[in-house]
């Protein structure tokens, strides 16, 4: 007869170890060490539970020993059992992590556990900048950012500010897992391994205007990226399928890779850093990317430029402010407010939806 005490119970339990994910499953018992047995077992994963005057407990795991805890989440937060897994009683709902743990010289522990993942905007859509925040906690503590930990969604991997923040761009639209890690060569990991489902929603609100079809019926526009006098041309022109809701931004990302622009902010934030290696600053303190519809140099951020089938799209890098762009002279290309990508022009910041490089703050 087939066992059904895991759908009875309802609870979920997940082991990491010091380098990786041990077992995953739900729980096949009320009694959490038991579950954590069975799921071992199950998966033919070695694990050691030794008696002592306190009752059972998980010595060993893998070639991870003496250092585990646990904890539950539970109804939205952490229950922080002060019982031992032997004595602990799971509930429907609960996720119950088992984790090897760091201590410090006075047995302070150092490897925490997620408690939120905020992405601003809270909806991303394809291709459109977005950024992911993670807190960490103990469990009892006041939360704080997990800076210096590994974000992996898609084939995109970045490590975390001082903020606990990163930034990614350039995904299509669908399902994605986020991994969030921490592991550490030689050493306990910082954060405990958690992944969640992020869906990246289509882009939508753009126009396509006439058709301009290069033979298929349609709708295009024509992408090019030109470095510095050193860099030389990064992309020749180039035919890109118009997509609803496309920009400036979206395109270059699409086109080249998230890998290849460094980029900020989110949405019509979205602020290019970097293409191909060649920086903001790195010619100069006026150095700095910029973009041209049509030849017109535009005062709104690169992610709200929308774009119509036709239009001829250029990424430049200035050494100069846009001066030697002809970005403001009205001749070889008009200036029509700001750029976006570059140093920020004086009283602004990297995230002004309209930018163009400029004067240092």
């Amino acid at each position: 007869m087939r066992d059904t005490r895991n759908i009875e119970i309802g609870a979920m339990i997940q082991i990491e170890g010091s380098a990786g994910t041990y077992a995953v499953g739900p729980a096949s018992s009320p009694n959490l060490l038991d579950s954590v047995q069975q799921l071992l077992t199950a998966g033919q994963v070695p694990f050691q539970i030794e008696n002592a005057s306190f009752g059972k407990y998980l010595k060993s795991v893998g070639t991870d020993a003496n250092a585990w805890s646990y904890n539950v989440y539970r109804q939205g937060k952490w229950d922080n059992p002060q019982v031992g897994m032997a004595d602990y009683k799971l509930q429907a709902g609960d996720r119950a992590v088992i984790y090897y743990s760091g201590y410090d010289a006075n047995w302070n522990p150092t490897t925490y556990l997620v408690d939120s993942v905020t992405l601003n905007p809270a909806s991303p859509k394809a291709s459109e900048s977005f950024t992911v925040t993670v807190k960490k906690t103990l469990g009892y503590d006041t939360p704080s950012p997990a800076a210096g930990i590994q974000l992996k969604l898609g084939d995109l991997i970045v490590t975390t500010n001082d903020q606990g923040s990163a930034t990614f761009a350039g995904l299509p639209e669908g399902t994605y897992t986020l991994d969030i890690s921490g592991y550490v060569t030689g050493a306990s990991p910082k954060i405990v391994h958690t992944t969640q489902k992020i869906t990246i929603a289509p882009r939508t609100g753009g126009t396509t205007g006439g058709v301009v079809s290069g033979g298929t019926g349609n709708p295009v526009v024509y992408l090019s990226v030109i470095g510095d006098s050193n860099k030389g041309t990064i992309l020749s022109s180039t035919t890109v399928t118009l997509q609803s809701g496309d920009t400036a931004y979206s395109i270059l990302i699409r086109t080249l890779g998230a890998g290849r622009v460094q980029s900020s902010g989110s949405g019509a934030t979205a602020y290019v850093q970097g293409i191909d290696g060649l920086r903001e600053f790195d010619r100069g303190p006026l150095s700095g990317w910029m973009y041209a519809v049509n030849g017109s140099f535009l005062g709104t951020g690169a992610d709200a430029a929308s774009l119509r089938s036709g239009d001829n799209v250029t990424w430049r890098y200035t050494v100069n402010g846009g001066a030697d762009l002809n970005a403001g002279s009205g001749s070889g290309g008009s200036y029509v407010g700001g750029g976006a990508g570059g140093a920020a022009l004086s009283g602004s910041t990297p995230t002004d939806a309209a930018q163009q490089p400029g004067s240092l703050l």
